[in-house]
């Protein structure tokens, strides 16, 4: 059905959503995002960022840079009045300011709605996973240690190993034990 011969209802604003949605896709296929160095100067933190962190959060992060520079940009608005509000990337930037960087790599994009700038900078906080237990355990503890990972979270992940390892033993025991005894 052609665009302009939507009918009012639910659907229409589910095709317009499509619409947006193809719209977007455009854009970023015809353009790559590009990381530019910006003096560090120039950024501002958002004044909505609802992320916080510790001290020992701030020195964990400022390790890292130090050892294996900024890899991860910062993410800055482009767009008229909004030009080089941070949009992700603050506890890095903060990190920066404390180490003297004088400029940072940062992915800029256009989004002249703030609502929608709000939204990716939750989205961007929000969005992080979690981790596989079992395959963090077959880290060396000591390089947990030294990413920051405290006693408590190690305690977490070495417990569930053991976990796993029991109910590993006890499945092959259990199949060693009835073969034995038939």
């Amino acid at each position: 059905m052609p665009l302009d011969k939507i009918t009012k209802g639910p659907s229409q604003v589910q095709t317009r959503t499509w619409e947006v949605f193809i719209v977007n896709l455009q854009i970023y296929e015809r353009k790559n995002l590009e990381i530019t160095y910006v003096p560090i100067g120039d950024l501002r933190p958002s004044e909505y960022n609802p992320r916080k962190w510790s001290r020992d959060q701030l020195e964990q992060v400022k390790q890292s840079i130090k050892k294996f520079r900024v890899v991860n940009p910062l993410i800055a608005n482009s767009a008229q009045g909004r030009q080089n509000i941070l949009i992700g990337g603050h506890l890095r930037w903060h990190a920066c300011k404390e180490l003297g960087i004088k400029e940072v790599p940062v992915v800029y994009l256009h989004i002249a709605d703030i609502a929608s700038e709000r939204e990716l900078n939750i989205r961007l906080n929000k969005n992080h996973g979690e981790f596989d237990l079992g395959l963090l355990a077959r880290f060396d503890k000591s390089l947990l240690s030294n990413v920051g990972f405290t006693s408590e979270e190690m305690d977490e992940v070495f417990r569930s190993m053991k976990i796993l390892k029991s109910l590993i033993c006890k499945k092959s025991c259990g199949s060693y034990i009835s073969r034995k005894s038939r």
